[in-house]
C-alpha cells in the first residue's frame, strides 16, 4: 500500500460517524475530495469494504445508497494513544463530567475514555493500575439526572457548529403545548448546571435554546451568520446571559462570614479587590469580607446557600432582600 493510499484510508476512517449516526458513501467520497484526495467513488467503495473486514464498521442500504457507521461498542481508532499521565487526566475528566453532562454527550467520548482505561490497566506500575479506585468526584448540589438528548439532533447541531451552517429546528418551550419552529445560525454550546444550551441568532439578538428541548434539527445548505463583534465568552460573562436577571451596575459587597467559610474565599476569591479582615462586631470567629461583584440571581443563590453562616452588611438594598428571604423562610417553619 502506498503512503497516499494509507493516508486516504485513515482520513476515510476519521470521516465515518459512530452509530446511530451514519454517512452515505457519496458523502464520504465528497469529503475526501474536499480534503484534496484525488479518488473515485469506486475506490472509496472498495476501501470501505476492505476496512470493514478489519475495523468495527457496518453499513445500511437505503434504496441504492449505502450508509456507513462505526458500530456501538467498537473501539474505533485513536492515534496517537495517550501516555500514562494523559490517561490519568482523561479518567479524572470522565469522573468529573459524569454528573454534569447528559449520557449522550459522554457517549461521544467513550472511545477516548476506553483507550485511556486500557493504558492504565496495561501499566506495570501497581499505583497506576489502582488509580481508578482513587478517583472520586463530589457534587455539593443535589444530584439531578440530566435530561435525555436526541443523539441525532445533537449530531446535527454539532455538525452545523463545526461547518458554520444554518439550522431549521423544532423546539418545545417549557411553558407551551406546541413546539416552535426556528431557522437559526448556531453560535456556540454552553454547559450550565448540568444542562447543554445552544446559543443561536435568528432575526433578532442572540438567545439560547436548551438542547434537550430541540425535538428535530435539519442542516440547511446556507452559511451561518454571526453578529458583528459577537463572542461566546462576552455573551456569557459580560452580558451575563445565563444569570437569569442582572440588577444593574457592579456593587461593593460587604458581608460577615463565619471563619471556616471565609477560608474558602481566601482560596477562591470573589473579585481581584477582595479583602478579608477580622470582624469588629463582637461575633467571635467571624470575618468581614469586601469585594466588588455583579449583583444577579447567582449571587443571591450563593449567599442563601450559606444560611445563617453569612450576614450581608452592604449594600442596604441587598441586605433588605436577604432579610425578606429570611422572614419568609421563618414563616414556612413556624409551628401551625
Amino acid at each position: 500500500m502506498t503512503n497516499d493510499s494509507l493516508l486516504r484510508q485513515w482520513a476515510l476512517l476519521e470521516l465515518i460517524p459512530r452509530a446511530p449516526n451514519q454517512r452515505h458513501t457519496s458523502d464520504l467520497h465528497q469529503a475526501l475530495v474536499n480534503r484534496g484526495y484525488e479518488v473515485t467513488i469506486r475506490t472509496v467503495q472498495r476501501d470501505l469494504l476492505n476496512l470493514s473486514r478489519i475495523f468495527c464498521l457496518a453499513s445500511n442500504e437505503t434504496g441504492r445508497r449505502q450508509a456507513w457507521f462505526w458500530m456501538k461498542g467498537g473501539s474505533g481508532i485513536h492515534l496517537p494513544l495517550p501516555d500514562e499521565p494523559a490517561a490519568l487526566a482523561l479518567l479524572l475528566a470522565e469522573e468529573h463530567l459524569k454528573p454534569l453532562l447528559p449520557p449522550e454527550t459522554l457517549d461521544l467520548m467513550k472511545p477516548t475514555f476506553a483507550a485511556a482505561q486500557r493504558i492504565v490497566e496495561s501499566t506495570p506500575h501497581e499505583g497506576m493500575a489502582k488509580w481508578p479506585e482513587r478517583i472520586q468526584v463530589i457534587d455539593r448540589n443535589p444530584l439531578q439526572k440530566p435530561p435525555a438528548l436526541d443523539s441525532r439532533v445533537q449530531h446535527t447541531v454539532y455538525t452545523a457548529l463545526f461547518q458554520n451552517q444554518k439550522l431549521k429546528l423544532n423546539y418545545q418551550p417549557r411553558y407551551k403545548k406546541k413546539p416552535s419552529e426556528y431557522t437559526i445560525s448556531p453560535l456556540g454550546i454552553v454547559s450550565h448546571r448540568g444542562l447543554l444550551y445552544l446559543v443561536v441568532v435568528g432575526d433578532y439578538d442572540p438567545f439560547q435554546l436548551a438542547l434537550h428541548r430541540i425535538t428535530a434539527a435539519e442542516l440547511l445548505d446556507e452559511k451561518g451568520e454571526s453578529p458583528t463583534d459577537f463572542t461566546l465568552g462576552g455573551y456569557v460573562n459580560d452580558d451575563q446571559a445565563f444569570t437569569n436577571r442582572r440588577f444593574g451596575e457592579p456593587i461593593k459587597l460587604v458581608i460577615r462570614m463565619q471563619e471556616y467559610a471565609a477560608k474558602h474565599l481566601a482560596e477562591c476569591q470573589l473579585s481581584t479587590d477582595q479583602t478579608i479582615e477580622p470582624d469588629t462586631s463582637g461575633k467571635e470567629g467571624w470575618k468581614r469580607i469586601t469585594a466588588t461583584v455583579n449583583e444577579n440571581e447567582e449571587l443571591h443563590w450563593w449567599l442563601n446557600s450559606y444560611g445563617a453562616g453569612v450576614e450581608v452588611i452592604e449594600p442596604s438594598a441587598l441586605r433588605k432582600a436577604m432579610c425578606e428571604t429570611a422572614a419568609a423562610l421563618r414563616k414556612h417553619y413556624e409551628p401551625s
